[in-house]
C-alpha cells in the first residue's frame, strides 16, 4: 500500500473537530451521526438524524433501511454522498 507524505515529509494528518451548528449547515469532508438502537421504527429519525436525512431528499433513510442498518451498538455504515 503506497502512503502519501506531505512536501515537508510529515505524513497527511486529519482534523476532527466537534460542533453545535446544525449538521446540515456544516461544511466538513465527512459527517459522523449518531444513530440510535431502533433507527427501522419512527422514534429514531428526530434531530440531527432527521434534519440530514431531509436534506438528502429521505436517501439517508433508504440506504440505512436497505442495508438493514439497525443502530446496533458497536455498528458503522459508510454512506457516500458524492458531494
Amino acid at each position: 500500500m503506497a502512503t502519501t507524505t506531505r512536501a515537508s515529509g510529515a505524513p497527511p494528518t486529519a482534523k476532527i473537530g466537534f460542533s453545535g451548528e446544525d449538521a446540515t449547515s456544516v461544511a466538513a469532508d465527512a459527517l459522523v451521526l449518531a444513530v440510535p438502537p431502533g433507527v427501522d421504527g419512527d422514534t429514531a429519525w428526530q434531530g440531527p438524524l432527521a434534519d440530514v436525512d431531509a436534506a438528502m431528499d429521505g436517501a439517508l433513510r433508504e440506504v440505512l433501511r436497505d442495508a438493514a442498518f439497525t443502530g446496533k451498538i458497536g455498528s458503522t455504515h459508510v454512506i457516500a454522498t458524492l458531494g
